[in-house]
């Protein structure tokens, strides 16, 4: 897909939606911190491939760490808004950390 298309596909996202998450949210709120565009934008690239999943494989729940909720709220409300009102479901886990409470997994060490 060109970047031309994928900013297509992503008319239906706002902005103002996307800002109000709380992990965006208090990543902006903290002075020291911020966010880039493209942590911004990651979330638009999940909840459009959970479209792609719904619409290729019937893909009506996704399982993720709590810090996912974000991807998870705006693909489920892209989905709604976009595909008929189908009914889809997002679920978060517990992350799993080390004795220091570092984040553990497939991105981490």
């Amino acid at each position: 897909m060109s970047m031309v298309d994928y900013l297509r596909k992503c008319k239906q996202f706002r902005i103002g939606e996307m800002l109000r998450m709380g992990p965006v949210k208090a990543r902006l709120a903290d002075e020291g911190g911020g966010m880039s565009f493209t942590e911004f934008s990651y979330q638009t690239m999940q909840a459009y491939d959970w479209t792609v999943l719904l619409e290729k494989f019937d893909c009506r729940f996704q399982i993720g760490g709590s810090d996912q909720l974000g991807h998870l709220d705006l693909g489920a409300h892209h989905i709604k808004r976009t595909c008929g009102g189908k009914f889809v479901a997002g679920v978060c886990l517990p992350l799993v950390t080390d004795s220091a409470g570092n984040k553990l997994g497939k991105s981490v060490g």
